[in-house]
């Protein structure tokens, strides 16, 4: 049976922190056993099997220590964030990349891990470089700099294989945004489309991501795209942005366009968040 539990969020003065991002962890396990956004209020809901938990919560304004806590139904928990002040790099082409290790995921281990310059994106040609830098996070800290706007290979993760990040056209920018990068807006070329009957209708859906970058052939891969009613119209999008809708019986249903499912590999991974609705109508 599923007990439910809150975790109020709020700063050191006392006000409530909304959209909080929040994992939880069995820590039986190590398998996600629930997602959750605080409200305005400042309160995130959860509703899990699991007999103890471990919280890992992002925010784009403040830090919270990740804690274990032990799951009882109606239990009320507090958890206090520090502000973050990000710093710049100081080298205007650089970006410097900062945050938790624990932002990423649930390990307290320390981290090692090794970052190339690649060849093939922004202004390089198509290889690896010969500038790399280590990165290790010292207290589960880490921060460095990377040239804005170029994209590094990764490497000597302890979750997951080699994989490509890109470095924000910023001075600075959040490590948990850099090497997680997911959806934080789109726009579609209409908030709503009319169909007949079992006919094909099409949209546009770019999309912006934490890391800075921008456009239409990002969308299938951040942008998860549910119907309100499957027997109304279904959808996906195309490695092209484009977004294809299929009218099937007469009637309305919504779109819902969210950032794609989190990433077991990191389970810190912002939560599913709701980014546009669409409307429907077919008849």
């Amino acid at each position: 049976m599923a007990n439910v539990f809150t975790v109020h969020f709020i700063n050191t003065n006392g006000q409530n922190i909304p959209d909080v991002d929040c994992v939880i962890i069995d820590t039986a396990t190590g398998s996600r056993s629930g997602e959750a956004v605080s409200n305005s209020s400042g309160v995130a809901t959860f509703s899990t099997t699991s007999a103890a938990v471990y919280l890992i919560a992002v925010s784009n304004s403040y830090t919270f220590t990740p804690r274990t806590i032990t799951v009882a139904e109606g239990a009320q928990f507090t958890l206090v964030g520090s502000s973050i002040t990000l710093k710049s790099s100081d080298n205007p082409k650089f970006c410097k990349v900062q945050g938790n290790i624990t932002d990423l995921s649930g390990s307290k281990a320390l981290w090692e891990f090794t970052i190339n310059g690649l060849y093939g994106v922004g202004s390089y040609g198509n290889s690896l470089s010969t500038n790399y830098l280590t990165v290790s996070s010292k207290d589960g800290y880490v921060e460095f700099d990377l040239e804005r706007g170029q994209g590094y290979l990764v490497s000597n993760l302890p979750y997951v294989d080699t994989y490509v990040i890109y470095a924000p056209d910023l001075p600075h920018a959040r490590l948990v945004d850099v090497m997680i990068p997911r959806a934080i807006s789109v726009q579609t070329s209409s908030d709503a489309l009319s169909l007949s009957e079992n006919s094909v209708g099409t949209l546009t859906v770019a999309s912006t991501l934490s890391d800075g970058r921008s456009g239409l052939d990002l969308s299938a891969d951040y942008i998860e795209v549910t119907s309100s009613d499957g027997d109304v119209a279904q959808a996906h999008i195309r490695s092209n942005g484009e977004l294809v809708i299929a009218s099937k019986n007469a009637g309305t249903c919504s779109l819902f366009l969210r950032t794609e499912k989190a990433n077991e590999d990191f389970p810190a991974m912002s939560t599913q968040t709701l980014l546009k609705t669409l409307s429907i109508a077919v008849g």
